[in-house]
């Protein structure tokens, strides 16, 4: 079995989709992962997070998602996907590089220029106004309720959270903004179990 962790309304054929929105194209579990990390939320407003934290998958994937938790419960967040893998699965992530975002805000503060179509609202006016709101929109998006960033990583802190969790065979790429890693579960005959908090 594998697992799209927020798939959206674009849903990756031949994985199973997990989507806080209910009326999401091709989604089996309906709920916020959000609510199996902390006690800020009700796990009982989501039945399906219940049955998802009793299967193991062969491969999870996460576009664009991980950013969306609180970076407090990084490492909490971490462990969990790591237990919902099978022995030697595969975890593969996509998420904005903050390396990438503050060497954009260096490199073009002076000039204030950015790309315009990245942002609906931002205008072809390039005045200090509309950078500030794209180096914001980088970091925080914000462009739909809900959407919001709320932890950033680079490639260090990425690693650094996969290893805590257990993986090896870490392959982490910058490029264009973008950071994508994929990590294997370790390849133990007693497979370790990570302890992450269950409200």
């Amino acid at each position: 079995m594998k697992l799209e962790i927020g798939s959206g309304d674009n849903p990756t054929e031949g994985y199973e989709h997990l989507d806080i929105n209910p009326n999401a194209p091709h989604v089996e579990y309906v709920g916020d992962i959000r609510a199996l990390l902390s006690k800020d939320y009700n796990i009982d407003h989501y039945p399906d997070l219940k049955l998802l934290r009793e299967q193991k998958f062969e491969v999870i994937k996460a576009t664009h998602v991980i950013e969306h938790v609180q970076w407090i419960y990084q490492d909490v967040l971490f462990a969990l996907l790591y237990d919902l893998l099978d022995a030697k699965g595969l975890l593969c992530l996509e998420t904005p590089d903050l390396k990438w975002i503050a060497k954009s805000y260096l490199k073009n503060i002076s000039k204030k220029r950015f790309p315009i179509t990245e942002h609906p609202d931002l205008t072809e006016d390039k005045n200090a106004l509309q950078f500030y709101k794209w180096i914001n929109f980088k970091l925080y998006s914000g462009c739909s309720p809900g959407d919001y960033h709320h932890c950033c990583y680079d490639k260090e802190f990425l690693t650094e959270l996969l290893l805590l969790a257990g993986f090896d065979s870490l392959s982490i790429k910058a490029r264009g903004g973008t950071l994508s890693g994929i990590a294997r579960k370790l390849d133990k005959a007693e497979d370790k179990e990570s302890e992450y908090f269950n409200p």
